[in-house]
């Protein structure tokens, strides 16, 4: 949750609070629970009492939140207290509903002074907050069974998570197969669990690594066996890392130094998809790895396979050398990365990619290597010479 949002939920949190701390001295509620074991469908009127032991003059409205709230109808919503009224029976009708799961059911009935005026249907009022009624429904379980739901990791693929909950009796062995098929239906990973238990009510979440998955789109197919019985679910997902290479970094039709210098940025997208607004950014940096110069593209679509993306740098003001540079291309919440060197003459700019660096550093190790050669030849032809 973000920080904005949790701000606006405890900016209408706090008035509640403060009002809600007025009256709790001053009203009671009996009983404060009432639980109810569930039968099938039925309608029922249930009661409970509020009590003005402080003899205050109060203006009440009731609201309900949780499992059952939709379920609930209240006769009167306002109820109001003169002075010298002690109590006050709140009634309503609970409508449960037939073929509920097993497991526990809650409803809350918070009583809350009239001049709060916070009681939107959306707002959720923390249980913990003011006078409140419990109705619980407790529906017994009468066989085994599963709910799951399949989550893909944040980062697209790293983690495949199998939330899984127990809505019947104990299951007492078992596992998650899981079988991850690309867009041609390959399968291109398959993994089981761990053997588990599950007590009733109780919820685990299973995961697994799939590491390596190149970028793309995928299908999970997750199969829950447990104590003979068996439920399947499928998540549909896309691997966007490293969805996008840096190929080639290339100057074009240089003319000048004083005048902008055209770079073509030459980059695959591995997608079967257009990749929208995407950018990059050159930076040039100094000794001290401060950048000094920068170029950015307009934002642009990627098309699936090999894209072109040009953009201008201004070097009017570069001097001559080898700079460090580094080449970013940003795509949907991803950025890829390649450190690069530009030499900047006169009359060229040139740019050496990691691949011609290897290449300029394995032409750098020839030489040496020639070059120390020939110092062992000439060392020993001088040698040769001395002694004669």
């Amino acid at each position: 949750m973000s920080r904005r949002k949790i701000l606006m939920k405890l900016a209408l949190l706090i008035p509640l609070a403060l009002f809600l701390i007025e009256i709790v001295s001053a009203i009671g509620i009996t009983p404060s629970k009432i639980q109810i074991d569930y039968k099938g469908a039925e309608s029922r009127d249930t009661a409970f009492f509020i009590h003005n032991s402080e003899n205050a003059n109060l203006n009440l409205t009731l609201y309900s939140e949780g499992d059952l709230s939709q379920y609930i109808s209240f006769y009167e919503k306002r109820i109001s207290f003169a002075k010298n009224e002690t109590r006050k029976q709140v009634s309503f009708k609970i409508n449960i509903p037939e073929n509920l799961e097993g497991g526990i059911y809650y409803a809350k009935i918070f009583v809350i002074e009239e001049g709060a005026n916070l009681l939107e249907e959306k707002t959720n009022i923390n249980s913990n907050i003011g006078v409140a009624f419990n109705l619980v429904v407790s529906v017994p379980y009468t066989e085994k069974k599963l709910k799951a739901d399949v989550k893909i990791g944040e980062d697209g693929w790293k983690k495949l998570f199998v939330e899984i909950k127990n809505v019947g009796l104990r299951i007492n062995n078992a596992y998650v197969n899981y079988t991850i098929f690309n867009s041609k239906g390959e399968v291109v990973f398959q993994n089981n669990s761990e053997e588990f238990f599950l007590d009733s009510g109780e919820t685990k979440e299973i995961w697994t690594e799939a590491k390596n998955l190149l970028p793309g789109k995928y299908k999970a197919k997750i199969i829950i066996n447990y104590d003979n019985e068996k439920i399947e679910s499928e998540k549909e997902f896309e691997v966007r890392e490293n969805a996008v290479q840096l190929i080639d970094l290339k100057v074009k039709d240089f003319r000048s130094i004083k005048e902008p210098v055209k770079f073509v940025l030459k980059v695959n997208n591995r997608l079967e998809r257009r990749i929208p607004n995407s950018y990059s950014y050159m930076s040039v940096f100094d000794s001290r790895k401060t950048e000094i110069s920068s170029a950015k593209s307009p934002f642009t679509d990627l098309s699936p396979g090999l894209n072109e993306i040009v953009y201008y740098w201004n070097s009017e003001d570069m001097n001559e050398g080898i700079y460090d540079g580094e080449i970013l291309l940003r795509y949907e919440e991803y950025v890829v990365k390649k450190d690069i060197k530009i030499e900047i003459k006169k009359n060229s700019i040139k740019v050496y990619s990691f691949e011609d660096e290897t290449k300029m550093k394995g032409n750098f190790f020839l030489i040496s290597l020639i070059g120390l050669i020939l110092i062992i030849i000439a060392l020993i032809m001088f040698r040769l010479k001395r002694k004669k």
